[in-house]
């Protein structure tokens, strides 16, 4: 099951990320793409909530990863977009086990300074992002939509 905290392998890290994140004034400017990255790759249900928390965060991190957006923009873009709306579940999803092949959370935890979190943080949303490639198209055109 898709779940916001399902993942056993990843809450507890995921939670001390955060901590992290409010706490240290090096990882703060990149809070966005850590909860964006968690979310992606824990995407819940079909439920209307789910879904729009899904969207804005593929929109964004897309944003982050792809078009090096800064990503403390992070909660105007999503305020924005959320305002548009019009979002839909996207079919077919990633299986559990490809969301969860490569990084996740857990790796991201080990970083052992703030130049190595910053990488390795952006890599596990890049490869997150991927996951879900064959939705990019539409996700493209929400941004277009909503930031227009």
């Amino acid at each position: 099951m898709y779940g916001t905290f399902d993942c056993e392998r990843c809450r507890a890290p995921y939670m001390e990320l955060l901590a992290a994140s409010y706490l240290d004034e090096d990882r703060r400017p990149l809070h966005q793409i850590l909860v964006d990255a968690y979310f992606v790759q824990h995407p819940g249900g079909d439920d209307h909530r789910a879904v729009q928390r899904l969207s804005i965060c593929l929109m964004t991190l897309g944003m982050f990863v792809a078009d090096d957006a800064d990503p403390r923009l992070g909660p105007r873009l999503h305020k924005r977009m959320v305002a548009h709306g019009g979002f839909h579940p996207l079919e077919p999803r990633p299986s559990a086990e490809t969301l969860h092949s490569r990084m996740s959370a857990a790796d991201v935890v080990r970083a052992a300074g703030a130049q190595e979190y910053r990488t390795l943080l952006r890599a596990w949303g890049a490869q997150v992002s991927d996951a879900w490639s064959a939705h990019h198209a539409q996700v493209r055109e929400w941004i277009g939509r909503t930031l227009s």
